[in-house]
């Protein structure tokens, strides 16, 4: 991997940053041979062991722009990988199969201007325009890969398109009170996506074109200081979804109580929501979708303290959060009548989650030293089928020392990580992993002012960590083991 990035300054209201990337990574699973990815195959009930050559390649490119208050900035995203391990425990991921994403493109480009409109108020207004282009394959059937007169691939894309305009005024000037008001429109649109079934006796596309969601949004956020230590946080939004028939509301409300100037408390209520996606509503070759399913919605409820002084900062919080309107896959009789083996989007997920986040950093030898430490514990509950939701750790602990050596712009680091009481997959009925534990060490050296030297060693002591699988595979997905990488970044 490397990267280069260059900044320009003509003069003090001129700037121009321009960067490049570009990451390739090959042969993973050979080099790493001990890695094990296996399956048990469903029909045969044998263990399959796959070696693929995994190949990742991408490349991004970036340029902005400022003069004054005008900004514009475009990125550009490309990234392909072959012969893909760890999409599920079917059989796309055999050997030498055809599986992962031939070619994808993101491209983005976003304009700004800020407007001073009177003492303390300020107009921002902002547009962009992203376009992506989507592609991904899967190699499926027969005995043997590309071989085998009944495998086939299942090739799905789809290039979706969104501008957004947004307009906001502001008086963040007020140490009273401040608001801030706006509104937006944003226009998402989908040409043309497909699933086209290549190979073996048959091919068959499914497709739907002219896919259009229109969005338009208004908000008002407002922080009042009604005491020397003490303030009231509210805010709304309103959002009207063209596709989706009902308007979501999304509220926040906050109290924030500082006894000193080194502490605080914290009170957070808010609600939030994720509109239906377009694959969720239309459908696709294997799952059955509906233009009727609502919105998920998610209520949160926080409890916040926080303490900092010259020798350490702390951060202690409770929350819990519900999860209603879930859109799940569930088989349904529409589904089997229709013959949607994986079956139908339907609104009946109902999720939540309860738990409580600690962190502590601790100074020592004048600041050169860190102590730093988090954890975690948290629960997660399926309330639909009343079932604990085991696809994250339960108990997360993090630990490690920090030392910086001003004089010789040296920074040495060494931080461990604990998992507790985890399975191979979001199931109750998944096996569960052994604990999870892993050091990293890094070393950054400055010898000058325009050198950096870096090292970083992941897993440093090669353990066999195994970790839960997004895609339902019986023993997890394990880790790469030790892994170390060395970088050089000089200024010009």
């Amino acid at each position: 991997s490397s990267y280069v990035r260059a900044a320009y300054n003509p003069t003090k209201d001129v700037n121009v940053i321009m960067g490049a990337a570009f990451v390739y990574n090959h042969d993973s699973a050979v080099d790493y041979p001990y890695v094990d990815y296996s399956y048990i195959d469903d029909a045969s009930g044998d263990t399959v062991v796959l070696s693929n050559s995994e190949r990742i390649k991408k490349n991004s490119m970036m340029l902005k722009v400022k003069v004054g208050d005008f900004s514009f900035v475009s990125h550009r995203l490309n990234f392909e990988t072959d012969e893909f391990v760890g999409f599920t425990k079917i059989e796309s991921n055999q050997e030498g199969r055809r599986s992962g994403a031939p070619s994808n493109d993101f491209n983005i480009t976003k304009i700004q201007y800020d407007f001073n409109v009177g003492d303390g108020y300020i107009l921002s207004s902002s547009a962009y325009y992203l376009y992506a282009d989507k592609v991904l394959d899967a190699e499926l059937g027969g005995e043997e890969a590309g071989n085998d007169p009944d495998s086939f691939v299942v090739q799905i894309r789809w290039p979706d398109k969104k501008l957004n305009a947004r307009l906001e005024l502001k008086n963040a000037q007020d140490d009273i009170f401040s608001w801030s008001t706006g509104l937006e429109f944003t226009n998402h649109y989908i040409d043309g996506a497909y699933s086209n079934i290549i190979g073996g006796s048959e091919k068959y596309v499914s497709a739907y074109n002219g896919y259009r969601r229109r969005v338009r949004g208004v908000w008002l956020n407002t922080n009042y200081r009604f005491h020397r230590n003490t303030s009231l946080i509210a805010g709304y939004r309103i959002d009207d979804y063209s596709d989706v028939g009902e308007t979501a509301i999304s509220p926040q409300l906050g109290f924030v109580f500082r006894p000193n100037d080194s502490s605080s408390f914290k009170v957070l209520y808010g609600e939030a929501f994720r509109a239906p996606a377009a694959t969720e509503q239309a459908g696709s070759s294997y799952m059955l979708g509906s233009y009727n399913i609502k919105p998920e919605v998610i209520k949160t409820l926080e409890f916040i303290y926080m303490k900092t002084s010259s020798a350490y900062r702390s951060n202690f919080t409770l929350f819990y959060s519900k999860w209603d309107e879930g859109i799940t896959l569930d088989i349904t009789p529409a589904s089997i009548e229709q013959g949607y083996t994986e079956g139908e989007y339907v609104n009946t997920g109902k999720n939540s989650s309860r738990g409580v986040e600690f962190v502590f950093d601790y100074y020592l030898v004048s600041r050169r030293l860190d102590i730093r430490t988090s954890a975690s514990y948290i629960r997660s509950r399926n309330d639909k089928d009343n079932m604990d939701y085991v696809g994250f750790p339960e108990i997360i602990i993090n630990w490690g020392l920090v030392y910086t050596l001003q004089s010789s712009r040296l920074e040495l680091s060494l931080m461990n990580r604990h998992e507790f009481n985890r399975f191979a997959y979001a199931d109750s009925d998944a096996d569960k992993l052994d604990s999870y534990f892993r050091t990293d060490f890094s070393l950054t050296w400055q010898p000058n002012e325009k050198m950096e030297l870096a090292v970083n060693i992941n897993d440093l002591f090669d353990r066999d960590n195994v970790n839960p699988s997004a895609w339902e595979r019986d023993a997890g997905l394990q880790e790469t083991g030790l892994d170390a990488s060395a970088s050089i970044r000089y200024l010009f």
